[in-house]
């Protein structure tokens, strides 16, 4: 049981810490403020003025997407989510699968083959997608 509690508290860990990469280090409207300011000390006779407005651009299509981009990015995360979650569950699963069939024969096996077989395809599926 031990083991089985390490096992979770890891993917659980791995799960956080994967979380909080996406996570911006610093706070976007605040550089789109910074930029702005050199933007209008800069002046459009600079060589660097096209390119500031570039990135101008892009940091607020960021910071307030479009709803397109919205159902988009949703979409995107939903099925990463669900492509990530499915692995786990399938490699859980398939360690309980097999403590349960050749440590200590219980018939419950049955039911987490089946779970790991459909967390199984449910994987795949998502990486026929990606």
């Amino acid at each position: 049981m031990e083991f089985y509690l390490k096992i979770m508290a890891s993917v659980v860990g791995i799960l956080l810490g994967m979380s909080q990469l996406n996570k911006p280090r610093r706070d976007p409207k605040v550089e789109l403020k910074n930029d702005l300011e050199i933007l209008n000390l800069l002046g459009k006779e600079n060589k660097h003025y096209s390119k500031l407005c570039e990135e101008i651009d892009e940091k607020i299509s960021w910071i307030y997407p479009t709803s397109d981009m919205l159902k988009k990015m949703e979409k995107e995360e939903s099925v990463a989510i669900s492509g990530i979650l499915s692995f786990f569950t399938f490699i859980g699963f398939l360690i309980w699968t097999y403590n349960n069939l050749f440590r200590n024969f219980t018939w419950w096996f049955l039911l987490t083959g089946i779970i790991a077989y459909f967390s199984f395809m449910i994987f795949i599926d998502f990486l026929k997608k990606s």
